[in-house]
């Protein structure tokens, strides 16, 4: 299997064999330079450097699978290509000339490539939803720390971009906050009923509220459409405690249809979790400063560990049953998701807001935080890799997500290292036609 993509990163790299190529008109070619990739529009590679016969030629090299892409791609009818110097394809199939009447010479590199590497070009697209299974030893350890800081940064970067989304929406720091907040106690599951709860809220209710659990538990279940079916006495209360308070505002509740419980843990239940972020907004956000002046992790950590559900939720997950012998105060595993995922993020949001230089080490705070263990994870450390601490599970989950998931093996650094395995620069032709 060949595709375009993969026939740039194999000119870029110089995978193939290089000595004695002629062009399909029997020209020597010598590569002086493959020239610069180019991601925009126009030719594919610029300002390259190519000896052709007995003149040496700078300008661009378009890559094609065929040559007949050339005109399926409309390339002699954009002026853009008149400056394309070499042709380089896979399967020559046709000519091609433009518009001075000049032939573009072609250079055809099916038999120059070896078939271990296209080989593992395939394992990695076609054949694995983890393509990189069995393959990271290929990836020297220098190259994987370099990419994980990268990936970490990344994560991190694209966390902190929703939290300037949302704020461009609320013009609130405290009501992004609490959004985001939201999100995290929702999980992958049911963030999005959690945001739509908060950012309905109005933020002067929780300002008011606040100080009070019972209040802050009847207006998000209330909102939350789970009060709705049958009720014991606390879920009567809370319910008429929702109408009182919503008597100004007037919003419609959520269908209780948006929230799933079907196969969640018991530890991940909405119910739970409505109740968890109603104590964290009484007992720590109350605390928190807006300028993240008092923002230490270890503190937020501390604080989180002493967070304590109403009676009511003290020993049950769920409405009328649920019950459970062990307290439901967040765990450890799920304080250090929070501080990975919000915390930390909306610190780095924080201080670019308000102009501030960022007073702590990323890498540090990750390192003291626990490893997420989870399915995609999981994967990888079941195929040798580290999964000592945070910093380790938010680069796995950053790789699967940008990579892994979308197979774009040609832009990780691990996907190359393993395609760039299957050449050996000293390699001759014969063993490849």
């Amino acid at each position: 299997m060949m595709d375009e993509m993969m026939l740039q990163f194999i000119w870029k790299h110089g995978l193939f064999i290089a000595q004695n190529l002629r062009s399909t008109h029997g020209e020597k070619i010598e590569i002086l330079d493959q020239g610069k990739h180019n991601l925009n529009a126009g030719p594919d590679f610029t300002n390259a450097k190519i000896r052709i016969g007995n003149l040496i030629w700078v300008g661009n090299v378009e890559i094609h699978i065929r040559s007949s892409d050339w005109f399926k791609h409309k390339h002699h009818l954009d002026q853009t290509y008149e400056n394309v110097v070499l042709h380089v394809v896979y399967q020559h199939d046709k000519e091609v000339a433009i518009s001075d009447s000049r032939n573009v010479p072609v250079l055809s590199l099916a038999k120059m490539i070896p078939k271990r590497l296209i080989k593992k070009y395939e394992s990695l697209i076609v054949h694995s939803d983890y393509p990189c299974d069995n393959n990271i030893d290929d990836l020297s350890k220098l190259h994987w720390l370099n990419f994980q800081e990268r990936l970490v940064c990344n994560r991190l970067e694209r966390k902190v971009e929703e939290f300037k989304r949302v704020f461009s929406n609320t013009q609130s720091l405290e009501k992004t906050l609490l959004v985001l907040l939201s999100k995290s106690f929702g999980i992958k599951i049911n963030q999005l009923p959690m945001m739509w709860m908060m950012t309905r809220t109005p933020l002067k209710l929780i300002q008011k509220k606040r100080k009070s659990l019972y209040d802050l538990e009847a207006w998000l279940f209330g909102l939350s459409g789970l009060l709705y079916s049958t009720r014991d006495q606390y879920m009567e209360s809370l319910l008429k405690r929702f109408e009182v308070l919503n008597q100004t505002h007037q919003i419609a509740p959520l269908q209780s249809t948006n929230w799933k419980f079907f196969r969640v843990r018991k530890f991940s239940y909405p119910t739970l979790r409505i109740a968890q972020f109603a104590a964290t907004i009484h007992q720590v956000e109350n605390e928190m400063q807006l300028d993240g002046s008092n923002w230490d992790f270890q503190r937020i950590r501390n604080k989180l560990k002493s967070v304590q559900v109403s009676e009511y939720w003290r020993h049950r997950y769920s409405f009328q049953g649920g019950q459970v012998e062990y307290e439901t105060r967040l765990t450890d595993d799920f304080i250090d998701k929070l501080i990975t995922n919000f915390y930390l993020p909306a610190k780095i949001f924080i201080d670019q807001v308000l102009g501030c230089q960022s007073d702590f080490d990323i890498a540090a705070v990750l390192e003291t935080l626990r490893f997420e263990s989870n399915k995609i994870t999981s994967r990888f450390v079941s195929n040798g890799m580290d999964g000592k601490n945070a910093w380790d599970s938010i680069a796995y989950l950053e790789l699967n997500h940008t990579y892994c998931s979308q197979k774009k093996c040609l832009n990780c650094v691990i996907g190359q290292s393993v395609i760039k395995s299957g050449f050996n620069h000293d390699s001759k032709v014969e063993k490849f036609s």
